[in-house]
């Protein structure tokens, strides 16, 4: 199947196939691009974005369902972010982060989902026009006890019989953890989005709560069916330790081919 992608920035990716356009972590806002971003209830830590998401407002009147890695961080979800989950039919993502946005957004459509649950996402797709299943796969925002500090954090993985190459990937903010290995035994994964960046924050020092370029060449080393990897969330904030030029030299896979999206253009993708 042949499907649509455009990367806002970050990790916000807006997805269009066979009819059905959905979203990934809405990172919406275009003012006030040096502006510091809470994280948690403190602003001891902060970081700030570098440069600003780039899309039409317009095309997200037909988005139908948005895939939230995690809504606790600024480069993740923002207010702009919050008000579209506002107006869309179905939200996925973690269930600390349901309950949070359940408690901000009375009326919002939020599902939160522990590892291996399944949902479908609305609407027919494709030749056969089935709909797309999506399940929740475990992922952990930083090494050992760290990712309790960054917040709960999960990745989703999308089947559906139209895609010739295996399922999609979403990895979220992730380390390339064990659980990671259960998820290629259950599926055979031939796209991945692959959360890249090396985010670090001064508290914890050299401490990585996503993967940098090697980590993820050896989390995508897993996915033995994989053909296709689109590095995304890597180069636009302020907390990424790798410099981008590192991260494009470094992220090269012996079995599969890397998509390098450019910033606000649509592309067509064979999944």
């Amino acid at each position: 199947m042949q499907i649509s992608v455009k990367l806002i920035g970050t990790a916000t990716v807006l997805l269009e196939m066979g009819g059905l356009r959905f979203i990934t972590d809405p990172v919406l806002g275009t003012a006030a691009v040096s502006a510091p971003v809470r994280v948690g209830r403190t602003d001891l830590v902060t970081y700030r974005r570098l440069r600003p998401p780039v899309f039409d407002p317009a095309e997200l009147a037909e988005c139908a369902a948005c895939l939230l890695s995690h809504d606790q961080h600024g480069d993740h979800l923002d207010a702009e972010g919050r008000a579209l989950l506002a107006r869309l039919p179905l939200t996925l993502t973690t269930t600390a982060g349901a309950a949070r946005l359940a408690r901000s957004w009375p009326g919002i459509r939020v599902t939160g989902l522990v590892p291996w649950a399944r949902v479908e996402l609305p609407g027919p797709v494709g030749p056969s026009r089935a709909r797309v299943r999506v399940t929740a796969v475990p992922a952990q925002h930083g090494p050992a006890v760290f990712h309790r500090i960054a917040g709960p954090v999960v990745g989703f993985v999308l089947e559906h019989p139209d895609f010739a190459h295996g399922a999609m990937l979403f990895s979220g903010d992730t380390r390339n953890t064990r659980s990671w290995q259960e998820v290629a035994e259950r599926f055979r994964v031939g796209t991945a989005w692959v959360h890249l960046g090396a985010g670090r924050f001064w508290p914890t020092g050299p401490v990585r709560y996503s993967m940098d370029a090697r980590e993820g060449v050896a989390f995508c080393g897993r996915f033995r069916t994989l053909r296709t990897a689109l590095p995304v969330h890597f180069d636009d904030w302020s907390q990424f330790s790798e410099p981008a030029a590192a991260v494009r030299a470094r992220f090269r896979l012996p079995h599969a081919r890397t998509e390098w999206l450019p910033q606000g253009a649509w592309h067509a993708l064979e999944v």
